[in-house]
């Protein structure tokens, strides 16, 4: 089973043993009671805990858990990563792909097949993500949405996009910069 980070224990939340999750990954909205959450400080070391309450604030994720129920037993856990299963993420449907799933993969252009780049960055944006592609030694920056995103095959590590006009120029920078940076 792969874990993967949801978000970090910030602190007990109100007097019943729940607690605030920060630093929640967008592909994460309430989970299903009976979740199995693994909170440690990696997926590797952690102690499991079943959901037994899922709610959202303006600063995160509010958990309820079992065995946990004081704001004390809440404490010992501050500062620690919770984990999901890999699987339940999926089949929530919220996410299609993981950030390190497209890093390294090609980029090629949807109408010629023309392979452009590499992905080497995902940068996660308010409005959606984007991904830096490694283009003839500029970091070209293609937004993740559906207009532009037209095929992504996490198996053979292959991403194809529509290119925009203007796209690939930007690798060529402006020589007519006529900005005085001093």
């Amino acid at each position: 089973m792969a874990l993967r980070y949801i978000g970090s224990v910030v602190r007990p939340y109100e007097s019943h043993g729940r607690l605030l999750v920060g630093d929640v990954q967008s592909y994460v909205a309430e989970l299903p009671e009976g979740t199995v959450l693994h909170i440690g400080y990696s997926p590797t070391f952690t102690r499991s805990f079943i959901l037994r309450s899922s709610g959202r604030n303006a600063h995160g994720l509010i958990f309820g858990v079992d065995s946990l129920t004081t704001p004390e037993a809440v404490q010992e856990l501050k500062s620690m990563g919770v984990f999901v299963d890999e699987g339940l993420l999926r089949s929530l449907g919220r996410v299609k792909y993981f950030a390190d799933e497209i890093i390294g993969c090609s980029v090629a252009n949807h109408a010629t097949g023309e392979v452009l780049g590499t992905i080497t960055d995902v940068w996660e944006m308010p409005a959606s993500d984007v991904w830096a592609m490694e283009y003839h030694g500029a970091e070209i920056p293609i937004p993740v949405v559906d207009e532009y995103i037209k095929n992504v095959d996490i198996a053979n590590k292959r991403v194809e996009i529509y290119v925009m006009p203007g796209l690939l120029e930007l690798a060529k920078g402006d020589d007519n910069d006529e900005r005085d940076d001093e």
